[in-house]
């Protein structure tokens, strides 16, 4: 089973996501979801009456950095009593580093358009590791590369011009950060994972998941969708003025 920090928490703080969800722009909006927040004990409690082995959560780098340098005591205190109650119930937890969201102070800077924005990532990303590499989890570093992509140009902080720059960016954090991992945790598995498309997904590997080959542990895949010969043709199309 499987939450993600801004999808599922609510009470969200500043971060890209949540200044879009705000925006004129958005179709709904995201008030305070489901209140994972406050009610994950209760989920936790049905994972394992299920029989559930593996509970995988996100930390969001939104709710524990909300400002540059600032760490909330707060929010770290969720996410260290989050992780130690999947454990505590029998589950290993599978933590996703990053599932699209950043903090508004980051977006303010240009996310993923700035180069430095790959530095400040992995200060987080290892703060995180470092925090939670004793309990054993499985990692994810990002979600589904291609889907942040079309997500980013959603809320309008990228571009198709920025395709290359941001599958090169994530593929170098994504190298570092597993380097990290297995050297605090041996024996880590850690993967993004992948949103499939019937279709196209070869050409999405090329963009993305191949910069990230050699630092894959197991590849983690998102299968929701059929693709008919139509969508297909039409992404194919869209990818080819990148590639």
């Amino acid at each position: 089973v499987a939450s993600s920090g801004f999808q599922a928490e609510g009470y969200s703080p500043d971060s890209n996501w949540s200044r879009y969800a705000e925006s004129d722009k958005a179709a709904d909006r995201i008030g305070n979801s489901i209140d994972f927040l406050h009610r994950y004990k209760s989920d936790i409690q049905l994972a394992k009456d299920m029989g559930v082995e593996v509970y995988r959560v996100g930390v969001e780098w939104a709710r524990i950095e909300p400002k540059p340098g600032q760490t909330s005591q707060e929010g770290l205190a969720f996410y260290d009593d989050l992780i130690a109650s999947i454990v505590d119930a029998g589950m290993r937890p599978m933590i996703t580093i990053d599932h699209w969201v950043y903090p508004g102070w980051q977006a303010d800077q240009g996310g993923w358009k700035r180069a430095g924005m790959v530095n400040d990532w992995l200060k987080n990303a290892r703060f995180v590791v470092d925090r939670y590499a004793h309990y054993d989890p499985i990692w994810i570093t990002i979600n589904e590369p291609f889907a942040y992509f079309l997500r980013e140009m959603k809320i309008g902080a990228l571009t198709p011009l920025d395709l290359n720059t941001l599958a090169s960016r994530l593929g170098a954090a994504h190298r570092s950060i597993y380097d990290y991992i297995h050297a605090h945790q041996p024996g880590a598995m850690v993967s993004s994972n992948v949103a499939f498309i019937p279709g196209v997904e070869p050409v999405i590997d090329l963009i993305f998941l191949n910069k990230m080959a050699g630092k894959l542990d197991f590849v983690g895949i998102d299968y929701y969708y059929s693709a008919g010969p139509t969508q297909a043709r039409t992404l194919n199309a869209f990818t080819d003025q990148f590639w």
